[in-house]
């Protein structure tokens, strides 16, 4: 969904973005909480909202993000505190198992069929013309899925259990 908010934004459609980022910032990411703060502060997109720019930079900064707690010091006046719990990521809704079988049809020349299904279709077209980059990509990201450190396209982890 932030990938989505990014590309709208970039093209100027500030509130189509803002719906994107919103989805993303509901979800847990973080970058997408950063973007929408930033429009409810700046008004773009949204109307323009102060609390709710700050909740939005709160709940980043929870989450580490150095940027946020800066702008949050801005508003506030208040320190920089960089010291903050370790929040782990939420793992994504997408079946690593699913994933597993998916990339495994690689030997059988369907490269890609697994980036597809987690949503990252521009790489999945260039292992599909590829045949996972040869092979070594393909490799890769079945190392990942296996260790549960392969990602979809909201940078959600997909975990085993």
């Amino acid at each position: 969904m932030y990938a989505k908010g990014r590309e709208w934004e970039e093209a100027g459609k500030d509130q189509k973005a803002a719906q994107y980022y919103a989805q993303a910032a509901n979800g847990g990411n973080c970058a997408a909480m950063l973007a929408i703060a930033n429009m409810c502060l700046e008004g773009r997109g949204v109307m323009k909202e102060i609390d709710k720019g700050r909740a939005w930079l709160q709940q980043a900064a929870i989450r580490g993000s150095t940027e946020a707690k800066e702008r949050l010091a801005a508003l506030d006046g208040t320190p920089i505190v960089y010291e903050t719990p370790k929040v782990e990521k939420r793992p994504s809704p997408k079946s690593p198992a699913f994933a597993l079988l998916l990339c495994l049809f690689n030997l059988a020349g369907l490269a890609g069929l697994h980036r597809f299904y987690v949503g990252r279709w521009f790489s999945g077209i260039l292992y599909l013309f590829t045949f996972g980059f040869f092979g070594l990509g393909s490799l890769f990201d079945l190392f990942m899925i296996l260790t549960g450190s392969f990602c979809d396209d909201d940078d959600l982890p997909l975990k085993w259990g």
